[in-house]
């Protein structure tokens, strides 16, 4: 260690200006990350050296020598540790798959949820906010996926405001269903589900225009000709573990999961109505189906194409409401056997 009258002022002058180099680094990091112990340590250690050797330049350049010159600041500077900066810092941060302020979706008890990451921490585990729920956790890379982009998804935030309608991605079944858009948030937008009546947060990744097709003439002829196609049923949605009531839950979160559970409850039974309507066309989809592979074009009545009764009759003559009026006596040829008697007459045998 260097002793007091050993360090010259241009050897403080250049530490000085290295530990305000740190300094600033570190207060760098400290912005990505603010609750990082370690930066927050080694900033303190920074500002006291930094403290010491502008005492220590001071006195050197009053001209102050002797021993109680040499004494003190200076032997406080070399007995303060010089703090071990993290060099490659910078590149940890680099190498991180997801940066601060990312949108993704993070697992929890078998569940991905949309989620906003808020901070990187020294171990590279993410601070994230789960959109929603209000909650915070801390995760490590593996428990958080990018989100699957949809071409048809909105580009940008000032394409969505409040009161338009559109598609929204449920992220218990991933599954998109139309929606209304009722408040914009920090992180994205709130939803309420037609039908469903459940409100959710969900981001900007998550939504997109309400999908309109209009099949053509042709695609109905050429479906009308193939089987039935088979029916899709909905599969009911499991409610997640971690929405089960727990006796150190409190007041709040109870509530909280109750209107979790009643929205999912109720989510499932419209599938149910759904599945028995699909059921039902399902079976009178295969009824024609089955007709017309076996070419049956009606039956009774029905099946007769004629001409109504309440047409226009072709003459003058005819009468609304008379079946072949205005055309005369139908004509047919007697096929009745007859066999000539002696005196020349014919008989007819019946």
């Amino acid at each position: 260690m260097a002793s007091a009258g050993d360090v010259s002022l241009d050897e403080l002058q250049k530490r000085l200006l290295t530990f305000t180099e740190q300094l600033e680094s570190i207060h760098e990091l400290l912005q990505t990350d603010s609750e990082n112990m370690e930066y927050i340590n080694i900033a303190k250690d920074l500002v006291e050296v930094i403290r010491l050797t502008n005492e220590m330049i001071e006195l050197k350049m009053n001209g102050k020598g002797g021993e109680a010159a040499t004494t003190g600041p200076t032997d406080a500077v070399a007995a303060v540790p010089a703090p071990v900066f993290p060099e490659d810092a910078s590149s940890t941060v680099a190498e991180l798959k997801f940066a601060p302020g990312t949108m993704v979706e993070a697992s929890s008890q078998g569940t991905w949820y949309p989620a906003f990451i808020e901070s990187v921490t020294d171990m590279n585990t993410y601070n994230v906010h789960y959109l929603g729920f209000g909650s915070k956790d801390e995760l490590k890379e593996s428990m958080l996926r990018a989100i699957s982009p949809d071409p048809q998804a909105y580009a940008d935030q000032g394409d969505v405001s409040v009161g338009m309608r559109c598609e929204a991605k449920y992220y218990v079944d991933g599954q998109y269903y139309v929606c209304s858009v009722t408040e914009t948030t920090d992180h994205g937008f709130r939803v309420l589900f037609d039908g469903y009546g459940n409100s959710e947060e969900v981001p900007l990744e998550y939504m997109r225009p309400v999908r309109e097709t209009v099949p053509s003439a042709a695609a109905v002829a050429v479906s009308q000709k193939e089987a039935a196609p088979k029916v899709v049923l909905n599969k009911p949605i499991k409610i997640p573990e971690n929405l089960q009531i727990l006796p150190t839950d409190t007041e709040e979160e109870k509530e909280r999961k109750r209107k979790r559970i009643k929205s999912i409850k109720s989510l499932n039974r419209h599938k149910n109505y759904e599945n028995e309507r699909n059921l039902k066309q399902q079976d009178w989809k295969s009824f024609q189906s089955k007709a017309m592979k076996k070419g049956f074009k009606g039956t009774g009545a029905l099946s007769r194409r004629g001409t109504s009764m309440f047409a226009s009759p072709e003459t003058v003559d005819g009468r609304v409401g008379v079946v072949g009026s205005g055309q005369g006596m139908t004509t047919f040829v007697d096929t009745r056997k007859k066999h000539k008697r002696a005196d020349g007459t014919a008989k007819s045998i019946y």
